[in-house]
């Protein structure tokens, strides 16, 4: 059996709408507040995939593939790095052998 793994890092975005102000009461004491507005932002943030793939060691095909992705931290240590990488190739072999 062989193993090959893949390390994908990318960039995603998401955009995130904020709501503010907005009217309070009721049509018997009258409405009262402040005028509303919507604040929407892009957040840019990197995703990391691990995949490893159990290969037959006779023909080469695929005999297994799994995968997990982690939002990375902005800046980590080569300590934190590492210790994500373990954590994941855990997380990944842990559903292998299939059930």
């Amino acid at each position: 059996m062989n193993v090959q793994a893949y390390l994908i890092v990318e960039d995603r975005q998401q955009q995130v709408t904020t709501n503010y102000g907005g009217a309070w009461g009721g049509p018997w004491n009258g409405y009262w507040g402040a005028p509303m507005y919507n604040e929407t932002r892009n957040i840019t943030y990197k995703v990391a995939t691990l995949q490893i793939d159990l290969l037959d060691g006779k023909d080469g095909k695929l005999v297994w593939r799994g995968s997990d992705e982690q939002m990375m931290a902005s800046s980590p240590s080569p300590q934190d790095r590492d210790k994500a990488i373990r954590t994941t190739v855990n997380r990944v072999l842990f559903s292998y052998p299939p059930r």
